[in-house]
């Protein structure tokens, strides 16, 4: 501040700039930004047969009557399969593990 002030042609020196800026209570800290450390890159595993690496995802949708569905899908990371898609308005927990079972059992 005592340099701009300086610019604007103000005289006072300062130690009297600095006691006039914690007077009005402007002297808070800048808060800077917590720096994260560097990670280390590594490129994605490429998987070397089929059913060696498997993805899931839910996604869901309405349909035109407002009425909400949803969808399972488990794909074979190896050459983009889709193992299994399952859709309902409803999937819960034991209907999920069913369905990994049947892909599993399928798959061997």
């Amino acid at each position: 501040m005592f340099e701009r002030l300086r610019l604007l042609e103000y005289k006072d020196n300062h130690k009297r700039v600095y006691r006039i800026y914690t007077d009005m209570k402007l002297n808070l800290r800048r808060k800077h930004k917590k720096r994260l450390p560097a990670r280390i890159l590594e490129p994605l595993a490429q998987p070397i047969r089929p059913n060696l690496h498997w993805s899931m995802d839910f996604m869901h949708d309405g349909l035109i009557g407002g009425r909400p569905f949803q969808s399972f899908n488990v794909i074979d990371e190896f050459n983009q399969e889709a193992l299994n898609i399952t859709l309902d308005t409803s999937l819960p927990g034991a209907r999920i593990i069913r369905e990994l079972d049947k892909v599993d059992r399928m798959e061997r």
